[in-house]
């Protein structure tokens, strides 16, 4: 207790740092990371729920692109609103054909889901590493008809 009556202004004063510098890190984790605890897409995914994709939809995608004999598989992935297919055809497909690929994601879609996603194709041909057609790549946004294509190197 002496102690403490002996050096009580080192320790008021320690105590008072030791808050400051609390607050001084909480201050600045809150400067650094304002949004630390929101969703990272904030409100752009309100109302998903109400148009989501099934499961078997997609599967029927799949399978209807699988069944191609130029195609040799099919991947999806779902990214906030957008919704990614990669159709990885065989080498001698030509590009009319592969593009057509895409048009066939659609058809599956309700209206519904066609205006609230967009929609990318990524056309791929792993069996020819140096293809000079592939990778080729559609977008179609939320509020087009058709796919926007890109050449990509």
């Amino acid at each position: 207790m002496e102690f403490v009556k002996k050096h009580k202004f080192y320790i008021i004063g320690g105590l008072i740092f030791l808050v400051i510098m609390g607050l001084a890190i909480f201050a600045v984790c809150e400067l650094v990371l304002p949004n630390a605890g929101e969703s990272v897409y904030g409100n752009r995914l309100d109302g998903i729920d109400d148009v989501k994709v099934s499961d078997d939809t997609i599967k029927r995608i799949e399978q209807e692109l699988e069944q191609n004999e130029n195609v040799n598989a099919v991947d999806y992935h779902l990214s906030g609103r957008i919704m990614n297919f990669i159709i990885d055809v065989k080498q001698d497909t030509d590009l009319i054909t592969a593009v057509s690929y895409a048009d066939k994601t659609l058809e599956f879609l309700s209206d519904e889901e066609k205006e609230y996603y967009d929609i990318q194709v990524f056309l791929t041909c792993d069996e020819d590493e140096e293809s000079e057609l592939y990778p080729y790549i559609g977008y179609k946004h939320k509020t087009s008809v058709g796919f926007q294509w890109n050449y990509h190197e």
